[in-house]
Order: C-alpha cells, then sequence, then structure tokens
C-alpha cells in the first residue's frame, strides 16, 4: 500500500490519502532453452545454430559466452558464418526476465580428409603375383566416416575405378605383364582425396636366347659342341641353365650335370635334339631345339685282286658300299696311311701289296669302319715256252711235241 505524503524530483508534495493498494506480479523465472542443435560442415561457411526457449519464455538470445559475452541476435535460431567449430550459448528470454543460464549449442566444423597410405612400390616378375596393399595409415578427418575406392592406371596419369575394391586394403590380380600404380580414394563428408600412388614394377620377360644350329654327322662321331649364340635376357638377370635331350623332340630329359651356357655331347648312334632350359625370376623358357642328324654306316666296299707282270703301274678299282660316293685307299686294315681317294687307284709296284678299300661319303665325310683288303699281284717277267706260249701265272703250261725227231721242248725262264 501507498500513502501519505510524498515530494518528487522537483520538490513538489503529494498526499496520498486514503492508502492506495498496488499489487505486484511475480512472474516464474523462465527455464534454459531446449532442444539445441548446430549444424556441422566440412569446411568453412554458414552455420543455422537452434534451440527451444524454456518454459515461461517467449524467445532465444544467442549469446558468444555462457555469461555476459557478446549479444548475437534473437530467435529460436541464428544463422552466421564460421571456419572453426564454435559454441553458441542460448538463454530463454521474457519480457523483463532471463533464464538463470545458457544452453551452448555447437556448431562443427569437420577437419579436412586426410587419405592416409597404403602398402609401398613392389617389383615382381613378368606375370608374377603382387602382395596385398595393406592400410599402413587409416584415413582421418572429415566426419569420421570413410568410404573407398581402388584405381589403376598404367602411366599415374589416367586412372580408372576396380570393380569391387572398396575396403582400406587391396590384393591386385596375378598375371601382370606391365608396370601399374594403384591408389586408394578416401571420400568422406562429401569430400574425396587419394592416397599416395604405389607402383608395382614388372621385370621383362624371360627370353631364352638361342644356341649353335642344327648338325649332321657320321654314326658313332660326336657333334661340334653346341655354343650360346644368344645369351638369355629379361627376368631378374640372374640365370640358371639345364641342357635337355630328346629322341622325338617331343619328349625332354634332364643331361646330368649340364648347367652351363654351352655344351659337348658325346657320340652318338641316331638322331637327337638337344635345347637349352633357361629359369630366372620364377619364369622357365627353352632356346629353340637344334636337331643333330646321324648318317648310318657306309657299307663295306666291294672289288677284286688285279695281276701284271714286272714291275710297273696297277690299277685297282673298287665300288662304295651304301651310303656312300667313294673309295678311300689305305695301307693297313685299320689305321695305316691314306693314300687315295677315288674308286680306282693306279699306284707302280714291284712286288705284290694288299691295299685296304674304306667306302667314304665326300659330302658328309662318313667312312665304313670296316675295310676291304684288295691284292695287288706282282709277277716276274712272262715265261716263254718254245712254240709261242707266253704266262705270268702261276697255272699249268701244256707242252706239245713238234715232231718225233725233234727234240723236247724247253721251258725258258
Amino acid at each position: 500500500y501507498v500513502g501519505g505524503t510524498l515530494t518528487n524530483a522537483l520538490g513538489c508534495t503529494y498526499t496520498i490519502s486514503p492508502r492506495q493498494a498496488i499489487t505486484v506480479t511475480l512472474n516464474p523465472l523462465p527455464e534454459i532453452p531446449v532442444g539445441g542443435n548446430g549444424d556441422s560442415i566440412c569446411s568453412s561457411g554458414s552455420v543455422t545454430v537452434s534451440a527451444t526457449p524454456g518454459n515461461n519464455g517467449n524467445t532465444v538470445r544467442w549469446y558468444t559466452e555462457a555469461s555476459g559475452g557478446t549479444y548475437l541476435g534473437e530467435g529460436n535460431s541464428y544463422t552466421t558464418t564460421i571456419s572453426a567449430t564454435t559454441t553458441f550459448y542460448a538463454e530463454t528470454y521474457a519480457p523483463g526476465c532471463v533464464s538463470s543460464s545458457r544452453l551452448p549449442v555447437t556448431a562443427t566444423v569437420h577437419p579436412s580428409v586426410i587419405a592416409g597410405s597404403v602398402g609401398s612400390n613392389q617389383t615382381i616378375c613378368y606375370n608374377g603375383n603382387p602382395s596385398v596393399f595393406t592400410n599402413t595409415t587409416s584415413a582421418s578427418g572429415g566426419d569420421g566416416n570413410y568410404s573407398y575406392q581402388w584405381q589403376y592406371s598404367d602411366n599415374n596419369s589416367t586412372w580408372t575405378n576396380i570393380s569391387g575394391a572398396t575396403v582400406s586394403s587391396y590384393d591386385p590380380p596375378a598375371g601382370l605383364t606391365a608396370d601399374r600404380w594403384y591408389r586408394r580414394g578416401v571420400t568422406s563428408c562429401g569430400t574425396t582425396l587419394y592416397a599416395a600412388s604405389v607402383k608395382i614394377t614388372v621385370r621383362p620377360n624371360l627370353v631364352a636366347g638361342s644356341i649353335s644350329g642344327a648338325q649332321t654327322i657320321c654314326y658313332n662321331n660326336s657333334p661340334v659342341a653346341f655354343t650360346s649364340t644368344a645369351i638369355a635376357s629379361g627376368g631378374d638377370g640372374n640365370y640358371s641353365y639345364q641342357w635337355q635331350s630328346s629322341t622325338n623332340n617331343v619328349a625332354w630329359s634332364d643331361i646330368n650335370g649340364q648347367t652351363g651356357l654351352t655344351y659337348d655331347a658325346g657320340t652318338l648312334t641316331s638322331d637327337r635334339w638337344y635345347r637349352r632350359k633357361v629359369t630366372s625370376c620364377s619364369q622357365v623358357t627353352y632356346t629353340s631345339s637344334v636337331k643333330v642328324t646321324v648318317n648310318p654306316t657306309p657299307g663295306a666296299a666291294t672289288g677284286s685282286d688285279v695281276t701284271r707282270c714286272g714291275t710297273g703301274s696297277i690299277t685297282l678299282t673298287a665300288s662304295p658300299g651304301s651310303n656312300a660316293n667313294s673309295i678311300r685307299w689305305y695301307t693297313a686294315s685299320s689305321g695305316g696311311t691314306l693314300l687315295h681317294t677315288g674308286t680306282s687307284y693306279s699306284p707302280s709296284k714291284s712286288a705284290t701289296t694288299v691295299y685296304y678299300a674304306a667306302s667314304y661319303d665326300n659330302a658328309l665325310g662318313c667312312e665304313t669302319s670296316n675295310r676291304t683288303a684288295i691284292t695287288a699281284n706282282v709277277y716276274e717277267s712272262s715265261l716263254q715256252v718254245n712254240g709261242g706260249q707266253n704266262t705270268c701265272s702261276v697255272s699249268d703250261i701244256t707242252l706239245f711235241a713238234l715232231s718225233i725227231n725233234a727234240p723236247v721242248g724247253t721251258v725258258h725262264k
């Protein structure tokens, strides 16, 4: 109640009588706002924060601090631009009254996405199988939710998505024959970044090289040693060799102990093929095979003994056996001295001599191992018999009586 004499600021006096009743209405204190919500963004930009006034309030006022601070605006929402995560503070307002505390409402700016890292460069053999690319450093930043997409490239410039490769690690396929790059894409908060690419270097394809060519030899002879006309190349530069042989150019067998660049085969009695196996960087390849053709042994020569009287030239002849086209004349049945090559031979002799004829192939140089003995018979001067018979043979001589009274014929040597 108000009554009595009152003096105002100007010194004027008033009298209130009787006393007047004055009613004071005490409104309840507004409660703190509810339902606070702040935007989340992936980089600097506009955000909106919102809240609903608490009981006994009409609206929301926004501030920069939990108490005091800068007044920002009024309303159930507030929009502004930020570059980092920021907390705003909301209080409930009613005319002349505010809530006793403020509601913090945060607008989030997510950190930049970091793609992480995967595995490391590899070097593999041609047509080899790379190791798995593992997640060596996990993705980070963004909103914490990540999706992955692996890609490949043949030049580390143009990239192609790999179907189904959508997890943090990746197992590249086997059978690569050329260099290839891989990378992992990471998407979070609407942003995609890529891990540093990793390269798979594929060693060059293994090339076996080549060996010296085909040969034709005589039966039971040895071919010329096989040389390396071109060394192996490709692979990892380290090569191991294994020589192989075959009797049909289909089924092959390793030749024990023959692991060098060259190979010297032994004597052969039938056709044989050879090749060189090369191993490097888990690859195996072979040179082209070469054939050694073995010609059959020439057949024995045929010929007849010959005879002459007294010293002089005597002609011996012989015919080559099968698989031969000429004759070689020797002084002995084996070894000895080669005297002449040809189907006939005419030495000058003064005494009976045995010669040995061997069938021979001029083109291939093949010679029979069995020589045929041919005798050159040389007899002393011819026998003269009365009546005109002459002979240098050792056959019987027929004598005739010329007349009853004539002397018996005499044989003159």
